[in-house]
């Protein structure tokens, strides 16, 4: 057995060299539980400053569990006693050679000592030392920037090389998919899509590599999905996955299945077309637009209703009217959404639409459906359908859960790739120069911990009771200086907001800054001379009223001095002026 990070046990106790006593073996066993716990509980007394360090210290800990929980089983199997070997060990301790028993077992540890005379004894403190300062390899890609962001471009390049994906789909649009449930943007039809053998991954049998018995395109696409979240999430998040997350999902999925309660497999997939598809062919005279079963569709419109579009059948009479009607396209994409055959010529297509006039679907004959797409007419086939969309279904719940537990990732993932599409390749160097020195300008500034605060840090704590102002070495002024300045006076000022200022050189100083200028604004009155020292806003106001007053008494020549033409009209001085320029008077 070894410990974590590779250690041998030996350096842990030496009973495993020393003595085969199963009660000295038990004991040892107790005391690396506690000694892991001991240092678990060290890892997190010390604050991580920084999300590698935070990181880190999780997979520490982790390996802490995990060691616990092998110690643990051990334990249990030795107190479980199969073979007697414990009960027997405990009764040869009692009786009447408990002397002798005693003095043998002196024997053999002065015996191993005497064959090991240099043997060292471990130093508890250095090994733990060296545990918490450790730094376990955890790999990440230069995309997931140490587990902060998801890399999904391989399997958006899978998404849009596929038959249920779209060509025209941008990464940024596929995480957005991703992020608003996916499987509800691609057509029932697409996700039970037989795949070619090419498509799916060697020495895979079940196609997904996750073993649920499903051999589709779609399949495989989700399988390697739920991978790759599986192992990010283990990654980033090393103590929140003790559990397998989707464990529960997989417990209570037979039962939703039964009572058709799986979201988008309602019908548990007994129906050939998708599940909004279902909900509105019933109508046969008012037929909507399914508009995305088509592979030219674009997976995020997938998933539009019938209210986009309608086309009354009661208003026609033959295919003829409706062809010359309807646009092509429109009749396309209902039989599509109806999940017929929507090929042939605009005649055949509105020959084919026609002959749903009042009819239930599953009475029209088989050849007008698609490959696929035909409703279930027996129990076989009922059955056939059930197998091959369970699988499905099942690795749908269970991506789902997983992009519910990394819904923050996947928002700070779509933020970096649009700050990294709207940034120069300077920027973007720098930001890569800027991560890569982060560690080293810690360690630079005198941080060897890697990222962590210690007790040592309260040491730079300041005393200052009084809470004086900081000089520029950091430190509080002196109290008699800070008397002599007057910084004991505090000075509010309305205007800026009941804003507190200390001394009479700060006071006098903010009647020309921003805040007072704002706020003097804010009245609409100007911000000059007569208003300074000026605080409370009901005297600005009266003051600003009484130099308005005072200003419309005076004197004005412009206006005030009269001027008369040869007429006898009479006008003031400018207008008088500006008249005579125009050669008007």
């Amino acid at each position: 057995h070894a410990t974590p990070f590779g250690l041998p046990r030996r350096r842990w106790g030496l009973w495993g060299a020393m003595s085969s006593s199963l009660l000295e073996r038990t004991r040892g066993l107790h005391e690396e539980v506690e000694r892991f716990e001991r240092l678990a509980a060290k890892d997190f007394h010390r604050e991580a400053k920084s999300h590698k360090a935070k990181l880190h210290q999780d997979h520490r800990v982790r390996q802490y569990v995990d060691a616990i929980q092998s110690r643990a089983k051990e334990l249990v199997e030795v107190y479980d006693d199969e073979d007697k070997s414990l009960k027997e060990e405990i009764a040869s301790m009692t009786g009447d050679n408990v002397f002798s028993i005693f003095y043998d077992r002196l024997k053999e540890v002065r015996d191993y000592h005497r064959r090991h005379p240099g043997l060292e004894v471990p130093d508890v403190e250095s090994s733990e030392g060296s545990l918490l300062t450790s730094d376990p390899a955890v790999e990440f890609s230069g995309e997931e920037c140490g587990g902060k962001f998801l890399d999904l471009h391989e399997m958006h390049r899978c998404f849009v090389n596929s038959k249920f994906g779209s060509p025209d789909t941008t990464y940024l649009d596929f995480l957005s998919l991703l992020g608003s449930h996916l499987p509800n943007h691609i057509p029932r039809h697409h996700k039970l899509a037989k795949a070619k053998a090419n498509n799916i991954n060697k020495g895979d049998a079940a196609g997904t590599g996750t073993g649920t018995g499903t051999s589709n395109e779609y399949g495989v696409f989700l399988g390697q999905l739920l991978a790759y979240l599986a192992s990010f999430y283990a990654k980033s998040r090393p103590l929140s996955c003790l559990r397998d997350p989707v464990r529960h999902v997989a417990e209570d999925f037979d039962e939703k299945w039964d009572r058709g309660e799986v979201e988008g497999w309602e019908d548990r997939g007994h129906d050939g077309m998708t599940s909004s598809a279902a909900a509105t062919s019933g109508n046969n005279n008012n037929i909507g637009d399914g508009d995305g079963n088509d592979k030219e569709a674009n997976p995020s419109e997938a998933s539009a209703s019938s209210r986009d579009c309608t086309i009354d059948l009661d208003a026609f009479e033959t295919a003829e009217e409706l062809a010359a009607a309807v646009d092509t396209e429109q009749v396309k994409r209902c039989l599509s959404f109806m999940g017929l055959k929507a090929g042939g010529t605009p005649a055949q297509k509105a020959e084919r639409l026609m002959a749903t006039k009042g009819k239930p679907l599953d009475e029209l004959d088989v050849k007008l459906f698609a490959k696929g797409r035909a409703p279930v007419r027996s129990d076989t086939e009922r059955k056939r359908r059930e197998k091959a969309a369970k699988p499905l279904a099942l690795l749908e719940v269970k991506v789902q859960t997983m992009m519910d537990l990394l819904e923050a990732t996947l928002r700070d993932t779509k933020s970096n790739v649009e700050k990294k599409a709207t940034s120069t390749y300077e920027e973007l160097v720098a930001d890569i120069e800027d991560q890569e020195n982060e560690d080293g300008d810690k360690k630079k500034d005198g941080d060897a911990d890697g990222g962590f605060d210690d007790d040592d840090d309260d040491e730079d704590i300041v005393y200052n009771p009084l809470k004086l102002p900081l000089g520029w070495d950091g430190k509080p002024i002196p109290y008699w200086l800070y008397k002599l300045h007057g910084l004991n006076q505090e000075f509010k000022c309305e205007i800026c907001g009941n804003y507190s200022y200390w001394g009479r050189r700060a006071f006098e100083r903010h009647f020309k800054e921003y805040r007072h200028q704002h706020g003097m604004r804010c009245l609409g009155i100007p911000n000059n001379k007569i208003f300074h020292e000026v605080t409370r806003i009901d005297e600005a106001v009266s003051l600003w009223r009484e130099v308005q007053a005072r200003e419309s008494d005076r004197f004005s020549h412009d206006q005030d001095e009269e001027f008369e033409d040869k007429d006898g009209n009479v006008f003031n001085k400018k207008t008088y002026m500006d008249l005579h320029r125009q050669g008007l008077i």
